[in-house]
Parts: structure tokens; C-alpha cells; sequence
């Protein structure tokens, strides 16, 4: 998973473990990407564009359930919504 920013020249990656699966790591990397857009930018006047081709986690974020839903979810929908 990575971030990339090129207004602030800025990129990182993270490793994931062997046995994740593929839409954990679609989570992760989206939780990661909104907590440097929390943390690291300000968000004025800004267009912010997080890709995914994990069209399940994309419908999980936008339609959770609320039984059934890792708690990345619910920190994700926190920092999107706050």
C-alpha cells in the first residue's frame, strides 16, 4: 500500500502481512491515506482523491452495515466525515 501527494512531493509506502487479504489491504491503505490527509494537510480549498479498485471496500465504507463491519471501517467513515 502507498500514499502519494505530488502538490507536497511527498509518497510512502507500508508493507502488509503475507496472509492479508486483499480487501483488508484495500482498508488499510485507505485508512492510511485518510489519516495523512487529516494529519498532514490542510484542507482548504482543497480536491482530495483517494483511488481504490477494491469495489467492495469502497460499497462497505459508503453502506455499512452495522452488525457486520471491521472497525477500520468505522475509523474511516470518522475521519472522512469529521
Amino acid at each position: 500500500t502507498a500514499i502519494y501527494d505530488p502538490q507536497q512531493n511527498y509518497n510512502e509506502m507500508y508493507s502488509i502481512t503475507p496472509h492479508i487479504t486483499i480487501y483488508h489491504a484495500e482498508l488499510r491503505a485507505i485508512f492510511k491515506a485518510t489519516e495523512y490527509i487529516n494529519n498532514k494537510i490542510n484542507l482548504y480549498n482543497k480536491t482530495i482523491i483517494i483511488f481504490s479498485d477494491c469495489q467492495s471496500v469502497v460499497k462497505k465504507i459508503y453502506f455499512p452495515d452495522l452488525l457486520n463491519n471491521p472497525s477500520i471501517i468505522y475509523k474511516i467513515r470518522q475521519t472522512l466525515y469529521n
